[in-house]
């Protein structure tokens, strides 16, 4: 897992100005399913030029914002 500040500015001009915990997951697109499965929200996909993902903004069923990122469950 990684932390950073979102400044809410410029690219995240869309998320709230807050920490956010980056939790590393072994399938994107299947973590992503799961979530608004699960009552959460997907805020914002990035992605790099070849259509690979590169994080994911989420928001849990609470409000609680934090990031997905390809990676080693």
């Amino acid at each position: 897992a990684a932390a950073g500040i979102c400044h809410a500015r410029g690219a995240n001009a869309d998320l709230p100005p807050v920490w956010m915990l980056y939790l590393p997951v072994g399938d994107m697109a299947e973590s992503l399913r799961r979530v608004e499965e699960e009552g959460g929200k997907v805020v914002k996909v990035v992605k790099h030029d070849d259509g690979s993902y590169m994080y994911a903004a989420i928001q849990d069923p609470v409000g609680v914002y934090f990031g997905l990122v390809p990676g080693q469950a």
